[in-house]
């Protein structure tokens, strides 16, 4: 008898998602913004909470007690629960980099080691001068 309920809502469920996949706005938005006409937008409030936890870690603020702050101050996730580190670590690792698929947007495994091609080029010059160094 449940089975046949959960079989009459799934198939809705499941188109619902597929096309939400297919047309790429699958997934959660992320804190600091909203999707506005199908583009993601900055949202004012939560990116002057972004700002506030980028100004507690430049400080030298902890995630535990950058957390605690926000905590402090009245400001919620978008949950409505309590701040974790965890997610202010997850929140300041997004904003440091692009949050759309721009042309400067590399998934992790592109990333590489974020030198420059010169920088790398010097750096295999070197290589045998450092390895009679430490040899």
């Amino acid at each position: 008898m449940i089975l046949a309920r959960v079989g009459e809502v799934q198939p809705t469920c499941v188109k619902l998602y597929s096309c939400d996949r297919m047309s790429g706005q699958g997934g959660q938005v992320p804190f600091g913004y909203v999707i506005e006409r199908g583009r993601l937008v900055p949202e004012p409030v939560e990116q002057s909470i972004i700002q506030r936890m980028k100004d507690l870690r430049a400080s030298g603020s902890s995630l535990r007690a950058i957390a605690a702050t926000l905590e402090e101050e009245g400001h919620r996730p978008r949950s409505g629960g309590h701040w974790h580190p965890s997610q202010v670590q997850r929140i300041l690792a997004r904003d440091a980099g692009p949050v759309t698929g721009g042309p400067d947007a590399k998934g992790k495994h592109k990333r590489g080691l974020g030198l420059s091609k010169e920088h790398a080029v010097r750096m295999i010059q070197e290589a045998p001068k450092t390895m009679e160094i430490l040899s």
